[in-house]
């Protein structure tokens, strides 16, 4: 503390001097030339009482006088330069301590700064630990939620198949009821499970509704279900099945309809792609605009059946009986006519005798297929030495007499015949 009361008297004292210094310099300087003119004037008044007085003494004094005037102004010069440094020094002092000062401040300024930011890393560890700490109990709940969602869906799962379960069965009895609105109310209901219910049950569906089609025959001569109503049914199925078989992509491609009595079946415009209908029958059927693309129609009799129109590219018409079926504007690249018979030979008259019109006294010779022209003929196929019955038949743009000219389908073991029976059967009816 008193070392501190020593400095400021001493910057005080200097500021002093340093405001003073030219009056002090002034009044030495005058006391200096008041002492001079005082000395002059006592030894003036010697010189002039004695004119003989020595010329050496005189010159002493003279010689002492400036030597005392130089040193005043000696002394009040030395005063002025120490003045000078005193006040360089006092200002040296002052920066010096002011920068000290700014140090000291400077140094506090960064410990500041250095606390705060050990205090910000503290508070980032704490933050970090706190963050993981949510980020676990987040994580924690996440998978408590999924657990529970796991269980919902397995419980919903299960109360779906309990359900569907009760609506197969439900559907099952329906379907072969012998009452057709009965069937008919099934085949909806597994139509709608088969779209809808979860695995395993589309696949149930569809194996289900391909039974029923394949025994509906069977079914139909135990029970009193109409032929009529028989046929609607299994349409009603038919087309279940192939809506719901894009949804099970492991069930049987085609759907099986082999030896099932569709006669008189409305399928306008029915997509029976890959279907298997050999053996069937589909007499006056209509077939307007169906889709039959590489459907199996071997061995069927679609006497007087509506092809109007119909695609039937890559459809297997081997020893189809054809007789009377409307075949205008039908496609048949590819269709394969292997003794497929557009012209009915004498063994079958029998069969067609139910589809002869009294009224004009048609004869089963005269039921033939109409509207078959030599185009389509040309883009179908037949293996080798097997082609199709065409006797009389006649093109009906050009009106020249039909031929087999087509393509050549791999020769299988089935075939017997050759080249020159199959020109001799289509030349006898």
């Amino acid at each position: 503390m008193s070392i501190d009361q020593d400095a400021d008297s001493e910057q005080h004292l200097a500021r002093w001097l340093e405001k003073h210094w030219i009056r002090i310099a002034a009044t030495v300087i005058a006391l200096a030339i008041v002492g001079v003119a005082v000395c002059f004037t006592i030894r003036g008044w010697g010189w002039l009482g004695s004119a003989q007085a020595d010329s050496d003494s005189n010159s002493a004094v003279l010689r002492n006088i400036s030597l005392v005037a130089a040193g005043v102004v000696s002394v009040g010069l030395v005063f002025w330069r120490n003045t000078i440094a005193s006040r360089q020094a006092t200002a040296t002092e002052e920066q010096t301590k002011a920068t000290i000062v700014q140090a000291r401040a400077m140094r506090e300024q960064a410990k500041s700064i250095r606390e705060q930011v050990e205090a910000s890393r503290a508070q980032l560890k704490v933050t970090e630990k706190l963050t993981q700490e949510e980020m676990n109990v987040a994580r924690t709940q996440v998978e408590s939620n999924e657990l529970q969602i796991q269980v919902q869906q397995a419980e919903v799962l299960a109360a779906e198949q309990r359900a569907s379960g009760s609506q197969f069965q439900r559907g099952e009895e329906l379907l072969w009821s012998e009452q057709i609105a009965a069937r008919i109310s099934g085949i909806e209901m597994l139509r709608r499970l088969g779209l809808e219910a979860p695995d395993p049950y589309p696949s149930r569906v569809v194996h289900l509704l391909c039974t029923f089609v394949r025994h509906s025959s069977q079914t139909a001569a135990a029970t009193q279900v109409t032929p009529g109503d028989r046929v609607q049914a299994v349409l009603a199925a038919a087309i279940t099945y192939q809506r719901l078989r894009e949804r099970v992509p492991n069930a049987d491609g085609s759907l099986d309809l082999t030896e099932t009595d569709l006669a008189g079946a409305m399928l306008e415009g029915a997509n029976l792609t890959d279907a298997r209908l050999e053996e069937s029958d589909l007499t006056k059927a209509r077939l307007a605009g169906t889709i039959l693309t590489n459907a199996r129609l071997g061995s069927s009799t679609a006497y007087r059946a509506d092809f109007r129109g119909a695609n039937l590219a890559g459809a297997h018409l081997n020893c189809a009986g054809l007789a009377g079926a409307n075949f205008t504007g039908a496609e048949l690249p590819g269709a394969d006519l292997t003794e497929a018979r557009f012209v009915p030979p004498r063994e079958e008259y029998h069969d067609l005798l139910g589809l002869l019109n009294s009224a004009t006294h048609e004869q089963p010779s005269e039921i033939v297929a109409i509207g078959l022209t030599q185009q389509q003929l040309d883009a179908a196929v037949a293996e080798p030495g097997r082609g199709p019955l065409l006797n009389g038949l006649r093109d009906p743009g050009s009106g020249k007499l039909l031929e087999w000219r087509g393509g050549s389908r791999p020769h299988t073991a089935q075939s017997g015949e050759g080249n020159g029976q199959n020109e001799d059967r289509n030349s006898s009816t």
